[in-house]
């Protein structure tokens, strides 16, 4: 499901990965996350990556919340948090290992 908002001045994807909370409508009080959030010279889409519990009306109010590419980039300069950034950026990891599970 995709729908579109006429506001700009969030970048392309700066939704992504986040969440949409509903305010009002038949969906108020749920959470459903983004999957893609682009943005051009007229709007925003937001794609969700589940269906609404409900169909949604003109008039329903919501906040949209960041997503995280949970990047140290990220957590630097979108969140400036990266006191709490609770990934391993630094460790190497070989893309020719050989995994085996018994």
């Amino acid at each position: 499901l995709k729908v579109r908002i006429n506001t700009t001045g969030r970048p392309t994807g700066w939704a992504t990965t986040g969440f949409l909370a509903w305010a009002s409508g038949a969906n108020a009080g749920t959470i459903i996350e983004v999957k893609t959030h682009t943005v051009d010279g007229t709007g925003e889409s937001i794609e969700f990556l589940r269906p609404t519990f409900n169909p949604i009306a003109p008039g329903d109010t919501f906040n949209l919340l960041a997503g995280c590419d949970r990047t140290l980039a990220t957590c630097r300069t979108k969140f400036n948090n990266v006191v709490n950034f609770g990934g391993f950026p630094h460790l190497q990891v070989d893309v020719n290992a050989n995994i085996n599970i018994a």
